[in-house]
């Protein structure tokens, strides 16, 4: 790959585009930007051994790129349009634009100090793989979303200087790829509202309509359930009110929840059989998504505490392979061949 190579300091007031090739900033060079200009990077790479001072400016990634080097790179706003890897840590201090394409971090982490956000993060668009940190002032707070990187709060007390950190790692005894490391600068237990959001490719296959606030003063485990008092499965967010603060708070479903479903016979020219354990006796709803991800069949079961058999005759559906769930619990495919 051939290289624009930085060898001292450089100021650019109009837009620059690299295409099929890389943006190199040597050792001890500067790039360094006037105004708010854009430098546009196509199927290309960003390699930083050096130091850039962005000002205002714009970095847009198009196609299959890169961000690398030895050092940080600060940018100000920095625009996702294809999937960017990065073998390094990153700073912004406007915005994440993602307007197509997702942002792997590879362990990495993104921070967004006290004046970065991210914008237009969505289940086809979404930062992933490593961690995101922002930092806010948490005075009397309501639903402040700090950085917009999907954890709201709301209370009536000074938290002070918060510093919020962002994991994509399915934590011990959770369910999806998402959790919050809470660092307040005072008055941690006083009462917090807390507004998780999520998307529902970090579901990890489960269902949306059982999520509960899982809380733990450690990373390494010890999940309390907090329940939800509000949730809403379509916009994908989850409310806990005026709970103890914690240090750790992700989402995860109620003990003894979390079960397998067998399906048999799969594929099947038509009726099947569902089997699971469930932790008590209950109704629950049982639906069925076609591959397009349209409601095709549901129905109202009881569940007996234990073993559970379901018999499902098929009758209606078309070929084709859909997406059959449990309220509350797990999710499992299947194919119908007719």
């Amino acid at each position: 790959m051939r290289h624009i190579i930085i060898i001292g300091g450089l100021m650019f007031a109009v837009v620059m585009r690299v295409e099929s090739q890389g943006l190199h900033i040597t050792r001890d060079a500067h790039l360094v930007v006037t105004g708010a200009p854009q430098l546009v990077l196509q199927d290309a790479g960003l390699v930083n051994d050096g130091v850039i001072h962005a000002d205002s400016s714009r970095c847009l990634f198009w196609g299959n790129s890169f961000i690398g080097g030895s050092r940080t790179s600060a940018l100000y706003d920095l625009v996702i349009s294809g999937d960017v890897q990065t073998d390094n840590h990153l700073s912004v201090a406007g915005g994440v634009f993602m307007e197509g394409g997702s942002l792997y971090l590879h362990g990495h982490t993104l921070d967004l100090g006290r004046t970065g956000r991210i914008v237009g993060e969505r289940n086809t668009s979404f930062i992933t793989d490593g961690s995101i940190k922002v930092s806010a002032f948490l005075d009397a707070p309501y639903e402040v979303n700090p950085g917009n990187i999907g954890i709201a709060f709301t209370s009536s007390a000074n938290l002070g200087w918060t510093t919020i950190i962002r994991g994509h790692e399915r934590q011990p005894d959770a369910v999806i790829s998402r959790s919050f490391n809470i660092v307040a600068e005072k008055n941690i237990q006083m009462p917090v509202s807390y507004r998780l959001f999520y998307l529902d490719r970090e579901l990890q296959g489960y269902g949306r309509e059982g999520l509960s606030m899982l809380a733990s003063s450690s990373s390494s485990g010890g999940w309390t359930s907090w329940g939800r008092d509000q949730m809403d499965p379509q916009a994908g967010w989850v409310v806990k009110r005026n709970i103890g603060g914690a240090n750790f708070i992700t989402l995860g479903l109620p003990a003894g929840r979390i079960h397998p479903i067998q399906v048999a016979p799969n594929p099947t020219a038509g009726a099947f059989t569902m089997v699971f354990e469930n932790s008590k006796e209950e109704d629950r709803m049982i639906f069925l998504y076609d591959g397009s991800g349209h409601l095709a069949a549901s129905r109202r079961v009881h569940l007996l505490a234990g073993h559970n058999s379901i018999d499902w005759s098929g009758a209606g559906l078309a070929a084709g392979v859909y997406r059959l769930q449990i309220e509350g619990m797990g999710v499992t495919t299947m194919e119908i061949m007719r």
